[in-house]
């Protein structure tokens, strides 16, 4: 087309005017023309250009969008923006006269715009172009003022010659898009590690020190118990069985009651699925003290009711306890008592039948009446052998300072019996041994090796048989002062505690300082010796032979300074073997020393004014499984550690070490949260803030496992933690008992792969500061490989109360099953929440825009592939504060044509 007769080459000023007063466009497609239009610089017309008709496509206009701009180029909502396009025609040839046409301005529209069709409601209201204004290689600029009304990302289009009056070489060039992201003057920002630390609850990992939120390897809330869809292709509250969602009890508290200290823990597990728990109770009061004992027969999901162990009747203190249940299900609880007026030390039987654990008898002095000594004897360590045979240490002041001595409580003729008293370790002068651990294990002794030799040279050596016999070999460590400070002193028995061997030292520097509390464990071995044989000739040949080995692994905390500054963890493999009598074919035991190695690494934290603590470390053995037979076995770490923010905040760390793969790195386990009933009424919301650390501190822990890790590949079991607590309050008057497991989904088939679950963080309450503030939407960044998932929900009030007492919102379920997995088993999320950021915050009703003062977030994280978890570095929440929200009025837009008046 060359002519419109809608659009006349000049119009009258009348016309134009009346135009003007009488236009709008349809709501949130274009601007509202509602004053005089104030033109750019006015082109003047040719004189006598005369019209002409497109005689080829080379001879004709062509007319585009070549800009869109919007100033400023992030617009707040509610305030003007200036948005201006520039059009031109990069035909080689001009428009005819009077051949004017139109210009689309499009914001948001429902769908992209098509060629030569105006999506406006009004098609006499678009901005109205003269034929002259864009000659050959001609540019036009437009403006309009806009103002955004909503926090989004908005779609702007512009579309020259929509009425399709103009004949041009192309037609399919006419549009062009800006995305324009309107955010509001007022947010808040969550993206540092201290950020994430101080919020008020965590089952998520937020120790990284670049911040960003992770799921941990420990399964935490909320507990989610399968199927999700119950078979109805859709996930929603009905169907999701959730415990604890609301995360006022993140991690498992086993302590019911909360009054004064519970501290020193101490947990057990026999392979099967039973755990058992026990502690130091200060619930009547820091001089009367007691043990208590929790068992669970269902690898921790669930736990029976507390247990009283120490039977006395009066207020003496009875402390450190230690646990070890046999194969045939027999357990003893040792501690020390201060019932006779000075400390000695006492046990309890149990038996376990089925899922019923019961007290037998009373409370007996270890190593029987007949080995009563009035000195002190104090901090004792216990170990099971496979026969059921329990050894028992402990340190000793019968001697007028403290040695380390053992007993052993072994079935004789199905009657439990306590061996001599024996002390274990050299004569060394007057100097203190402190701090025992003992630890049991049940292998093999070379006795011989059957071999042939050929009668003639070169004398052919094979080697028939490694002669070996069973034994029970006990590994104790202990600190020792003989050389000046204190160091990690070890010594073995090859003979069930009878006789001990010469005492040796893992530690011994000159320049280093104390080396303290240290934790052992055994595995079963093999290696290669050489073993000498005499040949015929009266010449003797050295072969290889394997033969069993125990490996002993030890863990402790030490000074790398004489100054005892800059606590670490640091880890021994040590190994009894044997070695050849002369060239007899006989063998005995002996102890090689391995190098330590530190376990704490890159802990180094630009905040921190003071090396970083580390204390209390503990381990546990267990078998790696699946096809690696019994000598391959992965050792885990736990131990206090205050990288996080300084030595008044602790967190629970682990690693492991491994002969069948498996790595891990140094990994936070305890849930980050403030306090331990945060949705109570009330509490000091003034501590969630960047001038304090997070909860105090997570102290002593201690670990079991039936894990059988191989690799990255879990074939069944979990890791188990306990630990001290002072998150419920003063923590110098209350501290709890707390535990966990690692995070072995229930939803991958086997093999399983060792990591993750679900999870979630809840933030502080965040305040606008203003009763009359706009929540429009929130957005974050993360990454969420294959099989991972995110939501985040909120909940808002005018007081921190009522958001405590709100639900979270959106209560949705976006992440619903495939419609061949009317289960949720393999697709899909037991999520709630928004699942995508740019979202509208919503109210309790349903509502975007909700107002409120207060608000509060919580980022859930659900993943099906447990080597693979979300992470998300930052989110931000976006208000406006004081009236300016959905409830105010705008200026109204304005928008400056371009016109000609004659």
């Amino acid at each position: 087309m060359i002519f419109n007769n809608r659009w006349f080459p000049f119009l009258p000023v009348a016309v134009i005017l009346l135009l003007l007063g009488s236009a709008r466009f349809a709501f949130g497609q274009g601007p509202i023309l509602n004053s005089l239009p104030t033109p750019t610089a006015v082109p003047v017309a040719p004189d006598g250009a005369p019209p002409t008709d497109p005689i080829s496509a080379s001879g004709l206009p062509d007319l585009i969008v070549t800009h869109i701009a919007v100033n400023p180029s992030t617009p707040k909502v509610n305030q003007p923006a200036t948005i201006s396009v520039t059009i031109k025609n990069q035909g080689s040839q001009a428009l005819n006269s009077g051949n004017n046409f139109l210009v689309d301005l499009y914001i948001d529209p429902p769908f992209e715009p098509v060629p030569n069709y105006h999506q406006l409601e009004n098609d006499d209201l678009p901005w109205g172009m003269q034929w002259f204004w864009v000659p050959p290689g001609g540019s036009y600029t437009l403006e309009t003022t806009w103002v955004f009304t909503d926090v989004k990302t908005f779609e702007v289009w512009s579309q020259v010659d929509s009425g399709d009056d103009v004949v041009e070489v192309n037609e399919d060039n006419n549009t062009k898009k800006l995305n324009v992201s309107v955010l509001t003057e007022d947010k808040i920002t969550q993206d540092t590690h201290q950020d994430f630390m101080t919020n008020m609850a965590s089952t998520l990992d937020n120790s990284d020190p670049s911040g960003l939120l992770r799921l941990s390897r420990f399964e935490e809330p909320p507990f989610l118990t399968p199927p999700f869809a119950n078979g109805s292709c859709e996930i929603n509250n009905a169907s999701v069985s959730v415990s604890d969602y609301g995360m006022s009890n993140p991690d498992t508290r086993l302590n019911a009651t909360t009054t004064g200290k519970q501290v020193e823990p101490h947990l057990i597990d026999n392979g099967a699925g039973v755990l058992i728990a026990v502690w130091e109770d200060g619930r009547n009061g820091d001089t009367n003290r007691d043990i208590y004992l929790r068992y669970s027969t269902n690898f921790g999901v669930t736990w029976g009711a507390e247990q009283k162990v120490n039977d006395d009747s009066g207020s003496a203190q009875q402390l450190n306890p230690v646990a070890a249940l046999s194969d045939s299900g027999t357990l003893l609880v040792a501690w020390q008592d201060f019932r006779n007026g000075n400390y000695d030390i006492y046990a309890q039987t149990f038996t376990l039948s089925g899922a019923t654990l019961t007290r037998t008898g009373n409370n007996i002095l270890v190593g029987g009446s007949a080995s009563y000594n009035a000195g002190e004897q104090i901090n004792p360590d216990i170990a099971v052998d496979e026969s059921g045979g329990f050894h028992v240490t402990w340190q000793d002041k019968r001697n007028g300072h403290y040695d380390i001595f053992a007993t052993s409580y072994v079935p004789i003729n199905n009657i439990y019996t306590w061996t001599l008293v024996r002390r274990v370790h050299d004569d060394f002068g007057i100097t203190q041994q402190v701090n025992p651990t003992i630890e049991v294990l049940d292998w093999l002794k070379v006795i011989s090796v059957s071999y042939t030799i050929a009668p003639t040279e070169p004398y052919t050596i094979t080697v028939n048989k490694v002669i070996s016999q069973p034994a029970t070999i006990l590994a104790v460590t202990w600190e020792d002062d003989r050389h000046g400070d204190s160091d990690i002193a070890m010594v073995f028995s090859g003979d069930r505690g009878e006789t001990f061997a010469e005492d040796q030292f893992l530690t011994n520097s000159p320049t280093d300082g104390d080396q303290r509390k240290p934790e052992v464990t055994l595995t079963k071995g093999k290696k290669p010796i050489n073993f000498t044989v005499p040949l015929p000739d009266g010449s003797q040949r050295d072969i290889e032979v394997e033969v069993p080995v125990s490996n002993i692994h030890t863990v402790w905390e030490g000074y790398n300074t004489a100054a005892n500054v800059d606590r670490n963890i640091y880890y021994n493999q040590s190994q009894i073997s044997v070695e050849q009598l002369g060239d007899n074919n006989e063998f005995e035991f002996v102890l090689s020393i391995g190098g330590n190695e530190q376990i704490n690494k890159n802990d180094t934290r630009s905040w921190q004014t003071a090396p970083v603590d580390q204390r209390d470390p503990a381990l546990v053995a267990a078998p790696c499984g699946g096809d690696a037979g019994e000598e391959a076995w992965n050792i885990f770490i736990a131990w206090s550690d205050s990288r996080n923010y300084d030595s008044s905040n602790y967190d629970i760390y682990y690693d492991l070490k491994s002969s069948c793969g498996a790595v891990s790195g140094n990994q936070m386990l305890n849930d980050g949260v403030r306090l331990h009933n945060f949705d109570t009424t009330n509490p000091n919301y003034s501590d969630y803030d960047l001038g304090h650390p997070p909860p105090g501190r997570q102290l002593n822990p201690s670990v079991a496992a039936d894990i059988q890790l191989q690799g990255s590949t879990v074939w069944g079991g979990y890791l188990y933690l306990v630990w001290e607590d002072d998150r419920a309050g003063d923590p110098q008057k209350e501290k709890d008992i707390y535990f966990a497991r690692s995070n072995l989904t229930y939803y991958n088939q086997k093999p399983y792969s060792y990591g993750f679950g679900a999870g979630s963080q809840i933030s502080s309450i965040l305040d606008s500061g203003s009763a009359d503030t706009t929540w429009f939407t929130l957005g974050w960044s993360a990454t969420t490989p294959a099989s991972t998932y995110i939501t985040v929900q909120t909940r808002l009030g005018d007081s921190m109360a009522e958001v405590l007492a709100s639900d979270w919102y959106p209560k949705q379920f976006p992440f619903q099953p495939q419609p061949w997995d009317c289960s949720a088993s393999e697709t899909g999320a037991p999520l709630a929440g928004y699942n995508s950021p740019g979202q509208h915050i919503e109210g309790a009703s349903g509502n975007t825009r909700p107002t409120a003062r207060y608000i509060q977030y919580r980022v859930n994280f659900f993943t099906r592939d447990e080597t693979k978890t979300p992470e998300l570095t930052d989110l931000t929440l976006y208000y406006l504060s004081g009236g300016d929200g959905s409830g105010g009025s705008p200026e109204p837009n304005q928008t400056f044509l371009p016109t000609l008046v004659k």
